[in-house]
């Protein structure tokens, strides 16, 4: 089994789950869509294994800092393909 992502967004009410994604490539986009909202709010990433049964948190983002969570895109969507690769 795979990693599954939980998304949070945590503002002046707390903290909210705003989405879960099987595929950390979809993480950024939906990020990116609550961002447009609510740029002053602070998301959070969370990987779920299963498997384990453990959590992690893997990238925290600010609203406001747009550049960073497209730089993670890229790094995100550069692995993915040197995985590709391989296969």
């Amino acid at each position: 089994m795979s990693m599954i992502y939980r998304i949070y967004k945590r503002s002046q009410r707390g903290l909210d789950l705003i989405g879960t994604k099987k595929e950390l490539v979809d993480v950024p986009d939906l990020i990116l869509e609550h961002i447009e909202k609510d740029a002053s709010s602070r998301y959070m990433v969370i990987g779920h294994d299963p498997v384990l049964d453990s959590d992690c948190i893997l990238q925290m983002f600010v609203g406001s800092d747009i550049e960073a969570l497209k730089l993670w895109q890229e790094e995100i969507e550069n692995k993915e393909q040197k995985i590709k690769k391989l296969k």
